[in-house]
């Protein structure tokens, strides 16, 4: 998807939904959600960052998702109507704005153009998701984190002078976990990545401008 719909989306969903709940903050590393229950409520994303993960039964997380300011969690478990699939957790320190879900149908309902804008946010979550398995399906640990990285940069990155910023600092075991890889693997294969020209590590990890970049599928 354009970087400019991402953004697009992302300011047109805060501005609908912005102030109609509560409000509730999360410290770094805590738990927002992991009920597994049919949830009351869509959660906004206002500041921070908020990942979603599977954990699988010997306790491996998988992460699947990241979102940012803009963004709503909760929302396909109300569609579907069905239990909560995902643990849902603060990356960083993180606000957000918890809406009951009779309020979201409400401003739904009255707002058709927010529709929009939600099958945006969607159609990106599951571009991501399909990016995942792709990668996995036919690539090997060092072009999964390759095409992470850059996925990251275009869909949370901030631009710098000698390319964008990833703007969270990822532990190389957060990583490991969005490549179901380890995290010696990951130490190594981004001194690689590094060597070749890919990105620049400094207290974040910058991803280059280069023309193999812009050509991984976003």
């Amino acid at each position: 998807m354009d970087k400019s719909r991402i953004e697009t989306y992302r300011e047109e969903i805060y501005k609908y939904f912005c102030g109609k709940g509560t409000t509730v903050h999360y410290k770094k590393r805590s738990i927002v959600d992991s009920s597994h229950t049919v949830s009351q409520y869509i959660y906004l994303v206002k500041s921070g960052c908020i990942e979603q993960n599977f954990i699988d039964y010997n306790g491996n997380e998988k992460i699947l998702l990241l979102l940012k300011k803009g963004d709503l969690f909760g929302e396909i478990t109300y569609f579907n109507g069905d239990n909560n699939q995902v643990i849902t957790k603060a990356v960083a320190d993180s606000e957000l704005e918890k809406i009951p879900v009779n309020v979201f149908e409400q401003i739904s309902f009255q707002n058709p153009m927010i529709n929009y804008y939600i099958n945006l946010m969607l159609s990106n979550k599951f571009r991501i998701v399909m990016a995942q398995l792709k990668d996995s399906s036919f690539c090997d640990a060092e072009d999964r984190l390759k095409n992470l990285l850059i996925r990251l940069s275009y869909q949370q990155g901030e631009k710098v002078k000698n390319g964008i910023k990833i703007p969270h600092h990822f532990t190389h075991e957060d990583l490991a976990q969005m490549i179901s890889s380890t995290r010696s693997t990951v130490t190594r294969k981004l001194k690689v990545l590094e060597k070749k020209g890919v990105i620049e590590i400094k207290k974040n990890i910058i991803v280059k401008n280069t023309e193999q970049n812009k050509n991984v599928r976003q």
